[in-house]
């Protein structure tokens, strides 16, 4: 039901419009201003553009190969998931009128259709206060906000994808980011947003239909060599007619120069869609090491347990071949290698991931014993300016 909702709600954000509309107005307004002190030319505006607006780009050609194996059944497996395409084709830019205000802009175009991924106006009065206006990635699961180009494995694990794609508790809102800076390395951020990611829709707070997120994140050194990160997230999305949900992760990292070693637990309760209190837990561990200058070698373990909420094996480990069942427990491996060709601008990645779901819901007594087992590879290259 949620995805269903969900997807009618992609169109084209009513902010970014008004934000193209309101860069276009300044533009026009710069350049007039320009022609009346006989300034204008059209070296003038192009300068005007190469030192107020940047362009963003990232490309990302990808191929899967992902096959499903049903256990303790006579059913036939599904059909093998294969196929090249562009995972990631965004465009965008930032606008930066004074240095206290931004416009940001990005958009994905690798489904042939513009789904935005950033639309907002920034303003920044100081280096310890920062408020964002419009349309981004709520401050829930630090993987999730992890930047696409800098996730280390080709996909993100199944607990993020759970809590992202499956219920809806992170990823994209539309609504106001307040981030502020303390001393001691401490950074909080909070967010009022819409409930449901979309693309046009904003915060009914008189009709409840209003989520509320929260970050804490401490950055610091244990010593010259290892530094380390440690922060806690928490959502709540509620609905006026249909009950709440609300979501917390605990998450830790710790680095040096070659390696990282990275953290996440995360707990919730769902009272919506007719449940009463499901109450999901998943968790992640993964570790990077560069074996060489260039080469990253890679490994994450995922686990999830969906609380009886239940989950397709296609939606927990991204296109992997759909069999029908929904189930309660997922478990992933992943292995892999990233190759820089050019610090993170240029990079060549492959993975292979080991997948399985269990306690298979709603399902008639001699399938209760199903499971399921995914297996696969995925190649990517990475492109960035």
């Amino acid at each position: 039901m949620y995805q269903e909702i969900y997807k009618s709600s992609r169109t084209r954000s009513k902010l970014s419009r008004l934000l193209l509309v309101t860069y276009a107005l300044i533009l026009y307004g710069s350049a007039t201003s320009l022609q009346a002190s006989g300034e204008a030319s059209e070296a003038g505006i192009v300068g005007y553009l190469s030192e107020t607006v940047t362009p963003k780009m990232m490309l990302h050609p990808q191929y899967d190969y992902l096959e499903s194996d049903l256990k303790n059944t006579e059913l036939p497996d599904p059909e093998i998931s294969k196929r090249d395409y562009f995972r990631r084709a965004f465009f965008g830019f930032t606008f930066d009128p004074s240095q206290e205000i931004r416009v940001y802009y990005l958009t994905d175009y690798s489904q042939k259709k513009f789904n935005n991924q950033i639309a907002r106006l920034e303003w920044k009065p100081n280096d310890s206060n920062k408020l964002y206006l419009g349309y981004q990635k709520a401050p829930f699961l630090w993987e999730d906000t992890t930047p696409s180009s800098k996730v280390k494995p080709i996909e993100r694990s199944v607990s993020t994808r759970f809590w992202n794609e499956v219920v809806g508790l992170g990823s994209y809102h539309s609504g106001v980011y307040y981030t502020r800076k303390m001393e001691g390395g401490i950074e909080s951020t909070f967010g009022l947003t819409h409930n449901i990611k979309s693309q046009s829709d904003w915060p009914d707070i008189l009709n409840g239909d209003v989520s509320l997120y929260s970050r804490w994140v401490k950055r610091g050194r244990l010593d010259k060599k290892h530094g380390y990160l440690c922060g806690v997230d928490l959502a709540y999305q509620a609905y006026d007619d249909s009950g709440a949900m609300q979501g917390l992760s605990l998450y830790s990292e710790l680095n040096t120069d070659k390696y990282k070693l990275l953290f996440e637990a995360v707990a919730g309760e769902i009272d919506r869609f007719g449940l009463e209190g499901a109450r999901p837990f998943s968790w992640h561990v993964q570790y990077s090491n560069m074996l060489t200058d260039s080469l990253e070698g890679i490994v994450r373990a995922s686990s999830l347990d969906t609380g009886s909420y239940g989950v397709k094996l296609s939606s927990a480990i991204r296109k992997a071949p759909f069999s029908g069942f929904q189930y309660d427990e997922v478990d992933s491996l992943y292995l892999g290698f990233n190759y820089y060709l050019n610090d993170n601008k240029l990079k060549l990645s492959l993975g292979y991931e080991l997948g399985e779901g269990r306690n298979p819901l709603n399902v008639s007594p001699e399938l209760s014993g199903v499971y399921e087992t995914i297996s696969g590879f995925r190649v990517r290259g990475h492109v960035k300016f």
